[in-house]
């Protein structure tokens, strides 16, 4: 799914339970994670500790993890956190 034509939006990522946020931030071809946003978000996305956790690590699927979490703003650009893989070492 291609998205140039966002090459300015951000969103705010929240995580409940241990009151954490991140801004991923589109610029030019790629997604920047960061922890300070210097401008408000286009997108929310709020998930609590467990499902984030689960999502991160593949634990859950896409879709489980958007049925717990509230999503507000430009729902294309919030439904990109859920895209999103970690891999801890």
């Amino acid at each position: 799914m291609g998205h140039s034509f966002i090459s300015s939006f951000r969103v705010k990522q929240a995580v409940s339970g241990i009151f954490s946020e991140w801004y991923l931030q589109r610029e030019q071809e790629i997604w920047v994670l960061g922890k300070d946003a210097t401008s408000p978000a286009d997108a929310t996305v709020v998930l609590d500790q467990e499902s984030a956790w689960r999502l991160f690590t593949k634990g859950i699927s896409k879709e489980e993890a958007i049925q717990g979490s509230t999503l507000n703003g430009n729902e294309t650009l919030a439904r990109k956190v859920f895209d999103t893989i970690s891999i801890i070492a």
